[in-house]
């Protein structure tokens, strides 16, 4: 059976023209604009241009990019918080059983309670002489026989690599398109 030639004879018996009655019934479906494109007939200026297709993307990515970074901040500092923050015994014991799972492979778990409390007391006692992770590590390094597991832990810390790459290659291309 021929389709086309049965909706010929049917248009034929209708009376109705299709490109015209029935086309004018029939509602225009509109193409939704993304993000990049204009108006048909609408185009940018120079200024508009750039902002709209070179700074506003690299706002956002720079954006996108800081908050990730953060939440890896925020995670990193979480397991390591024990050193540098004075919390309730209960949410440092399940800290330091964290740490302990995590790194086991790296300290000796048996003995890591107690020297991170002697730890601990030395910082508190010397709190004025170390304010920065770095300033930690390095009494812990110069106390490495008594504090081998500590050390290991704030060395793992200092050494964990964030990524700023991307952020840096964003400003980087910013630079060369503004100029």
């Amino acid at each position: 059976m021929n389709l086309g030639k049965v909706d010929l004879e049917a248009i034929a018996l209708s009376g109705l023209s299709f490109e015209k009655e029935v086309g004018q019934a029939c509602r225009q479906r509109r193409r939704k604009i993304i993000f990049g494109e204009t108006k048909e007939g609408h185009e940018f200026e120079n200024r508009e241009n750039f902002l709209v297709n070179s700074f506003y993307v690299i706002c956002d990515r720079t954006s996108a990019e800081l908050s990730r970074r953060v939440g890896i901040y925020e995670t990193v500092i979480d397991n390591f918080f024990v050193f540098f923050d004075e919390r309730l015994p209960e949410i440092k014991k399940k800290a330091v059983q964290k740490l302990k799972d995590i790194y086991k492979d790296d300290i000796e778990s048996f003995s890591f309670d107690d020297e991170l409390d002697q730890f601990l007391l030395f910082l508190k006692e010397n709190k004025d002489n170390m304010n920065t992770p770095i300033e930690i590590y390095r009494v812990a390094k110069q106390m490495v026989s008594t504090f081998p597991n500590v050390e290991m832990l704030l060395k793992i810390f200092l050494t964990t690599p964030i990524s700023n790459g991307s952020d840096e290659r964003s400003f980087s291309v910013l630079k060369r398109v503004k100029n």
